[in-house]
């Protein structure tokens, strides 16, 4: 069950928005506000983990309210304001709701949401920890929705509050404004090794590990020609995980 918050200054917008959620019966209203104050209000007893918020409302932009809510919380933007969704994006927002959408629209959304945290998937779906094929899926800050699997991961780095991935055979990876540990909540964790504060390695894919010197590792990996160099420290981390 996915709990949500609807924040709209109009209150025809609020109401058609608990309508529409009626048909989902994984997500569940908690909270209507008609402002960010009224919001940052609710979220001490209803802290959401999904908020279908206004862009332009009275009293602050739906931007100032992104600071207050938690790490893990995803953000939907439903406005009439075509202009800021790549501010959106950049802002780390799931998606991006143009007024007036449908049913169909709504439903695609949550869709998109359902493909990527483990909350809402459906009940008969494989969990990732024994899914080697999951597919996920996110938009980057161009707004441009990217799917993979996750066997085709090699490792991600931390980029700030980005991430970058690198994959069996993708030239340059892709970028995603998510953090490592959000990965870590949704990635199978007998497969994938955080190995130091900004690497993830999924351990299955590596082929051989050159142990050259204390400052010179490199890691090949099955069926690809890309090769990760490592530091010390995540060395001697990759090094004990294989001996486990």
């Amino acid at each position: 069950m996915l709990t949500a918050l609807i924040v709209d200054d109009e209150p025809n917008a609020r109401d058609l928005m608990v309508s529409l959620l009626a048909a989902h019966p994984e997500v569940r209203v908690v909270g209507t506000a008609a402002s960010v104050a009224e919001a940052v209000a609710l979220l001490p007893d209803h802290t959401p983990d999904l908020v279908f918020l206004d862009l332009d409302m009275p009293g602050g932009s739906g931007f100032n309210l992104i600071k207050h809510l938690p790490g893990l919380t995803r953000v939907i933007f439903v406005t009439a304001c075509a202009q800021s969704a790549l501010l959106a994006y950049e802002a780390g927002a799931h998606d991006y709701l143009l007024k007036p959408f449908d049913r169909d629209r709504l439903a695609l959304a949550l869709e998109r949401l359902a493909l990527f945290s483990p909350k809402i998937r459906p009940a008969d779906e494989v969990p990732p920890e024994t899914s080697p094929n999951l597919a996920l899926s996110n938009r980057d800050k161009a707004g441009q929705l990217t799917r993979f699997r996750v066997e085709d991961i090699l490792w991600i780095e931390a980029v700030q509050n980005y991430s970058r991935i690198c994959f069996q055979n993708q030239e340059g990876g892709s970028v995603i404004h998510r953090k490592l540990t959000q990965w870590e909540k949704i990635l199978p964790p007998g497969d994938f090794q955080r190995i130091g504060r900004s690497l993830i390695v999924q351990i299955p894919r590596i082929h051989v590990v050159r142990w050259s010197s204390r400052e010179d590792t490199v890691v090949s990996f099955i069926d690809s020609p890309k090769k990760l160099k490592l530091g010390r420290t995540a060395a001697l981390r990759l090094r004990a995980v294989l001996k486990g």
